[in-house]
């Protein structure tokens, strides 16, 4: 058995004294660069003013079966601060934590929240809860009920430490996941090696295909925060930012508003491939259910179909999030143009293929389509070029 540097009866102690408390971690945004959520990590503040870290009692806890017990008394006290800087905080701003693995198998868990949302006034949406990715291997029924449960709730649902070596990527598409949190190890490796890097690259582009939200744990230096904004990374966390903050400190943090902004070309690089995948996948199903007499394959094809909608569709959601300052705002509204006129030719191609026109009206829309596609891709680049000299032409 493991040692611990407490014992139980000191944790039931320090639950019954209220000694355990929430120190707060922002999480900012790679699209403003201003923060954007927070992270709410367990302390114990002891009665001569020491602070034991989560690590020197959490697996104690929940070793002995306690953990259910602190979750119970935290939650009240997690809702009690958010609604004590939410006057701070943006529509979208959300507060995550961290869930065990017999948190998820509670069955009262989701009640707990319910309740605690009311009696506060808090919606949902305001809170994501974090599971690791040893909670899922194996996940039973029970515990995947639960975090739907919770998910049905609007609470946002956050696969923490991804990469860790434990998941499984069906994970990903079977549960309700919106955030994925990259571990702090890949993090911190991107700069060693290109292969490393590589590796942080194509995980924020899983994360992206799959319409994910991403926050690159562990990020404590300038470098690793410059790569990160070039992957495409939609939010960080770090030392590099801010360390865990008791929450008066943490209130301050949020009036002052701090900014870390870089140009985020990397998102801009992205939005080129969803728009090049867009424009791969609207013509093969087109093509296939024009052609394809096996009208299960047909269903098949229009369930593959990207977001018809210009708003959206992944580049219609990075063009709505665009922060306008990097740009000239022309050539913004002339992006805008030819996107929407692009989304009018797919819908035109699709309702074609569907009604089974002639393969030469289909091939003619197909090369208006395309025609569209290489002006939009061009006004996108020029975009994203002059852009990025501008930045640092700053610097």
């Amino acid at each position: 058995m493991a040692e611990h540097p407490v014992a139980l009866v000191d944790i039931c102690r320090a639950l019954v004294n209220q000694e355990l408390v929430y120190y707060y971690q922002p999480i900012i945004s790679l699209i403003t660069g201003k923060i954007c959520a927070a992270e709410a990590l367990i302390r114990w503040k002891k009665e001569d003013e020491s602070i034991l870290l989560p690590g020197e009692f959490i697996p104690l806890a929940e070793e002995k079966g306690l953990i259910n017990d602190i979750t119970r008394e935290m939650l009240p006290v997690l809702m009690k601060d958010i609604r004590t800087f939410i006057p701070q905080l943006e529509p979208d701003f959300y507060v995550s934590v961290n869930l065990s693995e017999k948190d998820i198998t509670d069955d009262s868990l989701s009640t707990i929240f319910e309740r605690e949302f009311s009696q506060n006034g808090i919606s949902s949406s305001r809170v994501c809860a974090e599971i690791t990715e040893k909670v899922f291997m194996p996940l039973n029924e029970k515990g995947a009920a639960n975090i739907f449960k919770l998910s049905d709730q609007g609470i946002k649902i956050a696969l923490d430490d991804f990469s860790a070596g434990h998941s499984t990527l069906e994970n990903l598409t079977n549960l309700p996941i919106s955030v994925l949190k990259l571990a702090m190890k890949i993090t911190q490796l991107a700069p060693s090696t290109r292969n490393d890097f590589r590796l942080l690259r194509h995980l924020v582009s899983l994360a992206h295909q799959l319409n994910l939200d991403t926050i690159a744990e562990g990020v404590e230096t300038k470098e690793e925060f410059n790569l990160l904004t070039s992957t495409g990374c939609t939010a960080t966390q770090g030392f590099y930012f801010s360390h865990p903050l008791p929450l008066e400190d943490f209130q301050k943090l949020l009036t002052n508003q701090p900014s870390w902004s870089e140009y985020p070309f990397g998102l801009e690089y992205l939005a080129q491939i969803d728009h090049i995948d867009f424009r791969r996948d609207i013509i093969r199903e087109a093509l296939t259910i024009h052609t394809n007499p096996d009208p299960n394959a047909r269903k098949r094809a229009l369930k593959r179909l990207p977001d018809l909608d210009p708003d959206s569709c992944l580049m219609g959601k990075w063009f709505n999030n665009i922060n306008w300052q990097w740009h000239e705002k022309a050539d913004l509204e002339e992006l805008n143009k030819l996107h929407q006129i692009f989304h009018d030719k797919s819908r035109l191609l699709m309702s074609a293929a569907s009604k089974n026109q002639t393969r030469t009206e289909i091939n003619k829309l197909i090369d208006e389509l395309t025609e569209i596609s290489l002006q939009l891709m061009d006004n996108l680049q020029n975009i994203s070029i002059i852009g990025i000299q501008n930045h640092y032409e700053e610097d």
